[in-house]
């Protein structure tokens, strides 16, 4: 049986607070630490995909988002022996402040942390490498 194939689309976000750079981690359903992401909705960009998650999942809205550079991680999964390919691309947004308006959607809560406690926080190794890569590049 192939593999099921899903992917969904992201947005790091970054915010510089004197010398020091913040991002926003998401708790969901199932307990882990995330970084915000989904799947696109019927007819929906990949871009609109990433602002709307980032908004459901953090309440974010005041942010800049840098489509020159995007971020990439595929893994496997198995869901009810199926074998799931997934691959998430993360764009890196700029926030003007550190405001979270709106109540979050599909997560048990979210929050700005330096770039250094998101990496001890993130549960799977994989966000952690989209995040140092992204810290590389600021």
């Amino acid at each position: 049986m192939a593999a099921r194939e899903f992917i969904s689309y992201g947005v790091v976000p970054i915010f510089k607070d004197g010398d020091i750079y913040r991002t926003v981690i998401v708790h969901n359903q199932m307990g882990h630490w995330g970084l915000p992401k989904g799947t696109p909705e019927e007819g929906e960009e990949p871009l609109e995909t990433a602002v709307r998650e980032l908004t459901e999942e953090t309440g974010i809205q005041n942010i800049t988002i840098d489509t020159t550079r995007t971020f990439e991680q595929r893994f496997m999964v198995e869901r009810d022996g199926t074998k799931v390919s997934k691959t998430v691309m993360y764009y890196v947004g700029i926030a003007d402040d550190m405001s979270q308006n709106g109540e979050l959607i599909e997560v048990r809560g979210a929050k700005w942390v330096t770039l250094e406690e998101a990496e001890e926080l993130l549960t799977f190794e994989e966000p952690k490498e989209i995040l140092r890569r992204v810290k590389a590049g600021l």
